[in-house]
């Protein structure tokens, strides 16, 4: 009697498998009159228990993207709330919730796969995070939104949050953030463009490399503190730049290279500056130069080598042999 049973339940078994085969080739020829067919899922050219299989090993909820958050406009208003905010990102058409500083936002819409507006709730002043909830999760911008006044006349805001791309190290992103202030921003008067510099503690002084020592001047390393945050250019002034400020381009290098084609000249570093002609640049846009604190600082951005960091060595070198 076992051996009989064994025989049913395979032959029961088999006939099974043969007639789900069977409604799967039914269903695909109702589908599709012509090849190929969609059912084939592993593209042999049949639809049979290969193809169930395949099904039967991604049984469950299908995956869903996790959403993205890229900015935040406005990303300043009042404490009292009622401001409203378009979010921009990526798969965001299934958006249930936004919080600003956890606390939930009202009248969500979702505009688009990467647009969505709310109205900020009541907050305390300083800055405050973002979060959309999705099906596949929720995406943050670090101190997206603001509660307080509008940002300064003197620019326009670029970046609110820093891009981890760029900003790689977790604890200067927070730094950054912790400020309140946009990350990169532009100078409305001269179209220079900032970034921002966080207050911060570091060693300042030379530090030697594999081929160069230091000179007495450099030393000794000491401790420093920049108690305030300050924004520094991200470029050199250009020539532009220069000549819209000064009326004139003191500049040695103004025609066009084999690099260089003529109407890039203008975006070229403006030279044969002294530091007197500068001052003047400097009462014109209201700006000033970094003290070589604020340089070293910004330079180093953590690092405590002598060069600083960039892709493929990020926590900076000392090799000479690295350098072009």
């Amino acid at each position: 009697m076992s051996s009989l049973r064994s025989r049913v339940r395979s032959l029961c078994a088999t006939l099974h498998r043969m007639a789900l085969a069977a409604a799967m080739s039914v269903l695909c020829a109702l589908a599709v009159a012509n090849p190929p067919c969609p059912s084939d899922l592993d593209g042999n050219g049949f639809v049979d228990t290969a193809d169930i299989s395949l099904v039967l090993l991604d049984f469950g909820a299908c995956p869903v993207n996790p959403p993205t958050i890229t900015s935040v406009s406005p990303a300043f208003g009042p404490a009292e709330g009622g401001t409203t905010i378009t979010i921009t990102g990526t798969e965001l058409a299934d958006a249930t919730a936004v919080t600003v500083r956890g606390n939930a936002a009202t009248s969500v819409v979702v505009v688009s796969d990467t647009t969505v507006t709310a109205v900020t709730p009541p907050g305390s002043e300083g800055a405050a995070n973002v979060q959309v909830t999705t099906p596949g999760g929720t995406a943050t911008i670090s101190g997206g939104f603001t509660y307080g006044n509008a940002p300064p006349a003197w620019y326009t805001v670029l970046e609110q949050a820093p891009d981890a791309a760029v900003v790689y190290d977790a604890s200067l992103r927070s730094a950054i953030t912790a400020t309140g202030l946009p990350w990169r921003v532009r100078d409305n008067g001269t179209g220079i463009e900032m970034m921002l510099i966080p207050p911060g503690t570091f060693n300042m002084g030379c530090s030697a490399s594999q081929s160069h020592g230091c000179l007495s001047i450099e030393s000794p390393v000491h401790q420093v503190n920049l108690t305030n945050a300050f924004y520094m250019g991200r470029y050199e002034v250009t020539q532009a730049q220069w000549q819209a400020s000064m009326g004139n381009n003191p500049s040695y290098f103004q025609s066009a290279s084999p690099e260089v084609p003529l109407e890039q000249v203008p975006q070229r570093p403006v030279e044969q500056v002294s530091w007197n002609t500068i001052q003047g640049f400097l009462s014109q846009t209201g700006m000033r130069l970094p003290t070589e604190a604020e340089w070293e600082y910004a330079y180093r951005a953590g690092t405590t080598t002598a060069f600083h960091g960039y892709t493929g060595q990020m926590s900076g070198t000392n090799d000479d042999s690295l350098l072009e």
